[in-house]
């Protein structure tokens, strides 16, 4: 591994460019009261441009310079919902046409931001892994004790980074980034001055929209939302006010976002319910969605008066996991009647729904022995979902969506398992454990058939090996992702 060159500085990529069609011969994937006043001055700053490329290249692993593909998608694979069988296998490490000391494939990328070490030891940073081996092509540091999150955005190939500046009674900077794959280097095109994320944030066309929090100095944090104008990744602002705080009577654990082909689009917001009357495992709460609309002219989202009542959980430690799955939504809920020490059979579901009229569309029963579902991932070729549960199960669930499919449970010794997500050029569900000393990020090959899937975890002398870097604790993760889902 070579030592992290120096920073550069060259022309940013001009502000109509796109992302580039890396996805080149793969198939389609089958569809089916406001704030203002001292905050505004706070946060009323235009974003400063720059273009500056920092440069911490390592070098990759060198690959077999064996061509050819692994396991090719059959009939399952290629038809989604609709397949019977077929294989769910990805590319080999190789991949078609793989040569040695190059990248295996044109696409795919892995952003992990966490804590890993730099100059002045342990650091927060963003590390880019190939998700081809796990090993890391470049990282970037932002100091020591600074909390980082990061979203895509597959539009435009924007990378957005949220980076702690101060202490927590001072705001963030949104970093705009692309990644130059080739150079392996970061390419910074502006920061702005934004209040603090919290949970998840919303690509939308030309927007960010995501949960936040103000702390002051001499006052309770306040929670609300906040909105980000991003005309040109050159040139991103805040909209003002910096923070709208809409009474949504519950705590929101998840939020699903559909761009809309004007500047804007939609979200739809799952929020577990603060009033929870008795149940049989104990008090549980229901668990809704309510859209929130952004238009091209809008300073805040625009709520909908009505919800949907989409299941329940459990008051204590209970929790529920959303995701897109293509043109229609999924929740994944554990038992509301689940009791810690019993051997009962527990059924969990997942429900797939209509994203803007909420009817329900399909329900899918599994086992699940734990309370609290925490997190959800969608694969768009198989139509599989994935989620994890946190409290007792600790497992990975691929639950099939196809007519008689069997849910795959893989016990995790490793807990918390509390992300999942899912990468679709390897195929691979990646696991990142964010624990203080016991860290890890474990990924795990799809492969079995769209009605019984099979997860096998991915080791360094696997056929797709994994080696990420063992000093990275990562504290999320995005992925990139195709404009277009796309099926092998």
């Amino acid at each position: 591994m070579t030592e992290p060159t120096h920073p550069t500085c060259e022309p940013s990529p001009g502000a109509a460019a796109k992302a580039p069609d890396r996805w080149a011969g793969l198939k389609p994937a089958p569809t089916s009261a406001k704030r203002g006043g001292s905050l505004a001055a706070l946060f009323g700053v235009a974003a400063l441009a720059v273009a500056c490329s920092v440069t911490n290249t390592f070098d990759e692993v060198r690959q077999s310079s064996a061509g050819g593909s692994g396991a090719s998608g059959g009939a399952g694979a290629a038809g989604g919902v609709a397949g019977s069988g077929g294989t769910l296998g990805g590319t080999t490490a190789a991949g078609t046409g793989g040569t040695a000391g190059v990248d295996p494939a044109p696409a795919g990328l892995i952003m992990v931001a966490g804590v890993g070490d730099g100059e002045a030891g342990r650091e927060s940073v963003i590390a880019a892994l190939s998700p081809h081996s796990g090993r890391e092509y470049a990282r970037r540091s932002f100091g020591a004790g600074r909390s980082v999150r990061v979203a895509y955005d597959a539009a435009t190939d924007v990378w957005y980074v949220f980076a702690q500046v101060g202490t927590v009674t001072e705001p963030f900077e949104l970093h705009t980034l692309r990644f130059d794959r080739v150079a392996r280097r970061f390419t910074e095109l502006a920061t702005l001055t934004v209040p603090a994320p919290k949970g998840v944030i919303a690509v939308l066309n030309q927007r960010l929209y995501y949960q936040s929090v103000v702390q002051e100095v001499s006052a309770p944090p306040t929670e609300g939302f906040t909105l980000v104008r991003v005309v040109t990744p050159e040139a991103p602002e805040l909209v003002q006010p910096p923070q709208d705080t809409p009474l949504l009577s519950g705590t929101v654990f998840a939020m699903v976002s559909r761009p809309s082909a004007a500047p804007g689009g939609v979200v739809n917001v799952f929020i577990k319910d603060a009033s929870c009357p008795a149940g049989v495992g104990g008090p549980a709460c229901d668990v809704r969605v309510r859209r929130a609309s952004i238009r091209e002219a809008a300073t805040t989202a625009q709520f909908a008066v009505e919800s949907q009542v989409l299941g329940r959980v459990l008051q204590s430690g209970g929790s529920a996991a959303a995701t897109r799955a293509g043109d229609d939504d999924v929740i994944v809920l554990p038992d509301p009647s689940w009791v810690d020490g019993l051997p009962d059979v527990w059924a969990g579901q997942a429900q797939r729904f209509h994203s803007t009229t909420f009817a329900t569309l399909a329900t899918y029963p599994f086992e699940v022995n734990g309370p609290a579902i925490r997190d959800a991932a969608w694969d768009a070729c198989s139509g599989v979902v994935f989620a994890t549960e946190l409290a007792k199960d600790a497992a990975i669930f691929a639950i099939p969506t196809a007519s008689g499919g069997t849910t795959f449970r893989l016990g995790v010794s490793t807990p918390p398992v509390a992300a999942v997500h899912f990468e679709p050029i390897t195929r691979s569900v990646l696991q990142p454990k964010d624990d203080p000393t016991n860290y890890s990020i474990r990924a795990f090959a799809l492969g079995g058939t769209s009605l019984e899937p099979v997860l096998t975890e991915r080791l360094p002398g696997s056929a797709l090996p994994w080696e990420p870097p063992p000093d990275l604790r990562p504290i999320q993760v995005a992925i990139e992702e195709p404009r277009s889902p796309a099926c092998p």
